[in-house]
């Protein structure tokens, strides 16, 4: 199982609260797939997934294309 944890930050670099984050990832095995969370009081949406790679959208907006999975990527809006 795979995990990616995405953290939301403003332009001032504090934690955005309430974000909806959502993942498409893609699979060697299986059909693609869409995850969706909201940001928490750090800022942070957390995933658990099966899968090799995701592309990172935050309120349905494109901002990380093909990131690994397996750890923490921060996006600034």
């Amino acid at each position: 199982m795979a995990y990616l944890n995405v953290q939301v930050l403003d332009s001032d670099g504090s934690p955005v609260n309430g974000k909806k984050v959502s993942i498409f990832i893609s699979h060697s095995f299986s059909p693609q797939t869409w995850l969706e969370e909201y940001t928490d009081t750090d800022g942070k949406a957390y995933f658990n997934f099966d899968g090799v790679s995701a592309d990172v959208y935050v309120n349905g907006e494109c901002r990380i294309s093909e990131t690994s999975p397996n750890g923490e990527v921060t996006v600034t809006l």
